[in-house]
């Protein structure tokens, strides 16, 4: 486990020694604490037209192709329940 303290808070996050850890100042008092646990990495076989879309899609809202996969597929599989 790796401890992280946050000074003014006096709060401890403890995270699995494969997580990413990053912290993002928001204003002189205000820190944004993100912590990406391990994922797994998956070749997608897609149209060439539909990568394009994508990355269209993906320029325009400032996200990748990756999170937009991400969130189609949950949508998705929500669905399917």
């Amino acid at each position: 486990m790796t401890e992280i303290r946050v000074e003014k808070g006096g709060k401890i996050f403890k995270t699995k020694k494969e997580s990413r850890v990053s912290i993002k100042k928001l204003d002189d008092t205000k820190y944004e604490l993100e912590i990406k646990t391990r994922v797994k990495v998956v070749s997608v076989r897609i149209p060439h037209e539909l990568y394009e879309k994508a990355s269209i899609y993906a320029k325009t809202n400032k996200t990748t192709i990756s999170e937009i996969i991400r969130e189609a597929l949950k949508k998705y599989l929500d669905h399917m329940k």
